[in-house]
C-alpha cells in the first residue's frame, strides 16, 4: 500500500497545470498500476496516451517508460490536493477495467496506490474529523453526541434525519432491517444511563447551535453542513484554530461529568474497536498506538 502523505495546506498546495516532468511520473504510476501479467495492452496503452496528451497537452508513451512504485507517486503528489490525486486514481482505474479478464494481482496493484491500510473512505473521514474537532470520542455512545451536534448545526432542518438514524441503530432499533448489511445495530445506548446521556446530547446539540449562529452571523451559513466541508483542506491546521474559526465552544462540565469523554483518554474507544486495532497493528508487524483511548 502507498505510504500515507498528508495532504497540503492552503499555502502550499500547488493547484498550477502538471509540468512535464510530473506527467512523466503519473504517466510512469499509471503504466505501472495497471499492466497485467504480460503488460498493457494495446488498448489500454491507446487509452491512456490519448488521455495524457488531451489533459496535459504532453506527449509521452506508456508503453516506453521505466516503473513507478505506490510510495513514489505519493511523494510526487505532495503538493496536490485530494481532488487531483483523486482524478489520478481515477485514470488508473480506468485502465484496469479494460482488461479481460481483470486478474485479481491488478485489482491489488490499483488499490496498492489509491492509500494507506484500514484507510476509511474519504465521506466516513469526513465523519472522523468531526469526531476529533467535537472532542468527542468512538464510541456509539459519542456517535450520538456526534450527531447531535452535527444534525443541530446545519442550517438545513433535514440534517435532523442523521441523528434519527443513529437513535433508530443505537436506541431504539427502528431501523433494524436498513442497517443489515451495513451496520451493527444495537437497542438501549441512551436508555440505558438516560440521566447522563441526556446531558450528553444536550450539550451537544447546543454546541452545534452555537456553532451554526456563529458561522451564520459571519456570513458563513455553507459552512453548517459539516459533512459536506473538506477537513482534509484544513488538516495540517492547529485543533485549537480549527475550533476558533468555526466558532466551536468546548463541551459543558456537565456533559464531561456525565461521561463525555475525548478520542485521547480512557473510555475513548470500545472494546470491539480497541481490539480491531491492536490486530491490525500485529498484522502489520506494528505496536499499536491507540494515542492515549483504552476501553472503558
Amino acid at each position: 500500500m502507498a505510504v500515507a502523505v498528508p495532504f497540503p495546506t492552503k499555502d502550499t498546495v500547488d493547484l498550477a497545470p502538471p509540468t512535464a516532468a510530473e506527467v512523466e511520473l503519473i504517466t510512469r504510476a499509471l503504466a505501472t498500476g495497471a499492466a497485467g501479467p504480460n503488460g498493457l495492452t494495446d488498448t489500454q496503452r491507446a487509452v491512456l496516451n490519448a488521455l495524457t496528451t488531451s489533459m496535459t497537452g504532453f506527449v509521452v508513451d506508456v508503453a516506453d517508460v521505466e516503473p513507478l512504485g505506490p510510495d513514489d507517486l505519493a511523494d510526487a503528489l505532495r503538493f496536490r490536493n485530494h481532488d487531483f490525486r483523486t482524478r489520478i486514481i481515477q485514470l488508473m482505474l480506468l485502465a484496469e477495467l479494460l482488461l479481460v479478464p481483470l486478474p485479481p494481482e491488478v485489482t491489488e496493484q490499483v488499490e496498492s496506490y489509491a492509500g494507506h491500510p484500514q484507510s476509511a473512505p474519504p465521506l466516513l473521514a469526513q465523519h472522523d474529523f468531526i469526531h476529533v474537532i467535537a472532542d468527542y470520542g468512538s464510541t456509539v455512545e459519542s456517535e450520538i453526541e456526534v450527531f447531535g451536534l452535527i444534525s443541530r448545526a446545519n442550517d438545513d432542518p433535514a440534517a435532523f434525519a442523521l441523528l434519527a438514524m443513529v437513535l433508530g441503530l443505537f436506541e431504539t432499533g427502528y431501523i433494524e432491517a436498513a442497517a443489515q448489511g451495513f451496520f451493527g445495530f444495537d437497542r438501549g445506548h441512551l436508555s440505558a444511563d438516560a440521566d447522563h446521556m441526556a446531558a450528553r446530547l444536550a450539550d451537544a446539540t447546543y454546541r452545534g447551535a452555537v456553532l451554526a449562529t456563529y458561522l451564520d452571523t459571519h456570513d458563513r451559513c455553507a459552512e453548517t453542513d459539516l459533512l459536506g466541508n473538506d477537513w482534509f483542506t484544513d488538516a495540517e491546521w492547529p485543533l485549537a484554530d480549527v475550533r476558533t474559526h468555526f466558532g466551536l465552544p468546548p463541551r459543558s462540565e456537565r456533559a464531561i461529568a456525565s461521561g463525555s469523554v475525548t478520542p485521547w483518554e480512557p473510555g475513548g474507544i470500545s472494546p470491539f474497536q480497541f481490539a480491531a486495532g491492536q490486530q491490525a497493528a500485529a498484522a502489520r508487524d506494528e505496536t499499536y498506538d491507540s494515542y492515549g483511548a483504552t476501553p472503558r
